[in-house]
């Protein structure tokens, strides 16, 4: 999915907040870092880093389920699960407070189970999911919800929408053959009308013969992106003609988002998994973070903000930031298993893999 389609770096959250009690070390303050006393062993020269990190602070107590996608809006933090006490691969979403705690708070229930995607995106005050059952659609709930059936969406649509991403006024997806689909954000989606493509009349790129049925979707207010294939293409938004944005043959992409006049992207060639960023205008790509994971053949699990890149991945077992042109690369947790990443101001969250929630300060990038 895109994974930052709506603006985090804008929440502000409280650096001394913690565990309530003001003491130092308490995973907050970046000062906190270097601490001896948090790791597996001793804090030596030369010895594994891993024992000179902060300890993260517990947000959410894993609740045995499986982590999907993680947002944090003001002082709360959002996340879909699936397979929670026996509940099947439905997934559901669920809140928690990120203020005043040190050993977790008690969860929320935003959405109930419901035949969506784990994945989500916010639009304005709107969460926006794949309706995947029959008849598929996009379904949408208010950011308030509590406890809420999955009973808003455009729809139905013929083919099941893709990935899904937002600009400041409409809901962007995949569609069928390359199509790529828009509505609008808010209540009232507009009338749904047939076609191929899978957009419900809602077409921004038409499709084409050979075009893709799977492929990722970025936009700002005037163009969208699609990457499939080794390829990243661009199209007004005005008249929906796609152009060759750049190509990378034998490449395969992931998480491609546009966020403040460049894209970022995960990439994994026969080398190594990377980090990559190009001028949303010209296509001009930087290799940012070269092996990302380490040299691993895996796509990165990463957001972007203001401050930097932030990134892990579900099978790894460490948590990396960096400034968005890739320096000052720092070691920011230790710790297996991320679904989903997440920022503020001033802290990282992350989703486990088991449906935890953790956070640790921002490093300095700037």
């Amino acid at each position: 999915m895109a994974c930052s389609a709506f603006d985090l770096g804008d929440v502000v959250s409280n650096s001394d907040e913690g565990n309530g009690d003001g003491s130092a070390n308490d995973g907050d303050a970046a000062s906190d870092a270097g601490s001896s006393a948090d790791g597996p062993g001793p804090c030596v020269p030369g010895g594994d880093p891993c024992n000179c990190l902060e300890a993260p602070l517990t947000i959410s107590p894993p609740p045995n389920g499986t982590g999907g996608t993680i947002a944090v809006i003001g002082d709360t933090v959002y996340f879909t699960l699936t397979a929670v006490g026996g509940s099947g691969s439905n997934p559901l979403m669920v809140s928690a407070p990120i203020t005043g705690l040190g050993d977790g708070g008690a969860l929320t229930h935003v959405i109930k189970v419901s035949p969506i995607g784990s994945d989500f995106v916010i639009g304005q005050s709107w969460f926006y999911f794949r309706y995947v059952a029959a008849p598929v659609a996009v379904a949408f709930a208010p950011v308030s919800s509590v406890n809420a059936n999955v009973s808003s969406y455009f729809g139905p649509l013929v083919h099941t929408p893709g990935d899904m991403t937002v600009d400041s006024t409409r809901i962007i997806f995949g569609g069928s053959d390359g199509a790529i689909c828009a509505i609008p954000i808010g209540a009232d989606a507009g009338p749904v009308g047939v076609d191929d493509a899978g957009c419900g009349g809602a077409i921004v790129v038409p499709p084409r013969a050979g075009g893709p049925n799977t492929f990722q979707v970025a936009a700002n207010d005037t163009t969208v992106y699609q990457s499939a294939n080794g390829h990243i293409y661009d199209a007004p938004q005005s008249t929906g003609v796609l152009s060759q944005l750049l190509v990378h043959p034998n490449a395969s992409f992931g998480g491609m988002t546009d966020d403040r006049g460049r894209l970022f992207w995960a990439e994994v060639t026969g080398d190594a998994g990377s980090l990559w960023s190009a001028d949303d205008r010209d296509g001009a790509a930087s290799d940012i973070v070269p092996s990302a994971l380490d040299g691993a053949l895996l796509a990165a699990t990463f957001t972007v903000d203001a401050d930097g890149i932030y990134w892990s991945q579900f099978s790894y077992t460490k948590i990396w930031a960096a400034a968005r042109d890739g320096s000052k690369r720092t070691l920011v947790a230790c710790e297996p298993g991320v679904a989903s990443i997440a920022t503020d101001a001033n802290f990282i969250y992350w989703l486990t893999s088991n449906g935890g929630v953790r956070r640790i300060a921002k490093p300095p990038l700037k």
